[in-house]
């Protein structure tokens, strides 16, 4: 359904790519295209179909700050998707439109953040409190988890990342995980990301 509404013309790695989440469920899967093959495009493609398929109402997608607006622009010309980013200005603006103590993410379906801003202040508890049908991450090799003989370290990104996807109620959510550098993470930082999304596939 969504390759006939969007304004894209898919590689055939991107149809097998597709495809193969679809088919899938849970939709949990790691994305691991080099740079330049179209992650964004696959993951566009993904959300238009769960969302024909009334799978995915409500959307978060973590982006590094600077691929914000990029990931705004292209699922609105591409695939006719409008997407809210939410920051402290549209926060603000949503407090004083319902109310100081409101949650700015209940009234926004379609949510754009930062990954630096999303694990600041009170914002994640914000974010993670609510009940998302697909998280996407992307460059999610920022959310990171170092082994290092008994200790463990986690990012805060990894801590945000591991709030949206991993608990038991959210077992069935779906979650995107988009990284171009699987293969230059430390295999305990690979094998972190994996473990988020629990019984999943990663797709080279």
């Amino acid at each position: 359904i969504a390759l006939g509404e969007s304004r894209i013309a898919l590689k055939p790695h991107q149809v097998s790519v597709v495809h193969r989440v679809i088919s899938a469920y849970p939709h949990r899967f790691l994305l691991c295209d080099e740079v330049g093959l179209g992650k964004t495009i696959e993951a566009g493609v993904i959300l238009k179909e769960l969302r024909a398929r009334k799978s995915a109402d409500r959307v978060l997608i973590v982006v590094p700050p600077n691929l914000m607006r990029q990931w705004q622009y292209e699922l609105k010309t591409k695939f006719n998707e409008s997407f809210s980013i939410i920051n402290s200005e549209t926060a603000k603006y949503l407090r004083n439109q319902h109310g100081v103590d409101t949650n700015p993410f209940e009234h926004v379906d379609s949510a754009i953040v930062s990954s630096s801003w999303i694990t600041t202040g009170d914002w994640n508890r914000l974010a993670t409190g609510l009940d998302w049908d697909l998280v996407i991450v992307d460059e999610a090799h920022h959310a990171r988890v170092r082994y290092s003989g008994n200790r463990v370290e986690r990012t805060q990104l990894y801590r945000v990342v591991e709030q949206l996807v991993s608990p038991q109620a959210f077992s069935k959510r779906s979650a995107l995980f988009l990284t171009a550098t699987p293969m230059q993470l430390d295999p305990g930082e690979i094998y972190g990301l994996i473990e988020l999304l629990g019984d999943t596939e990663l797709v080279l």
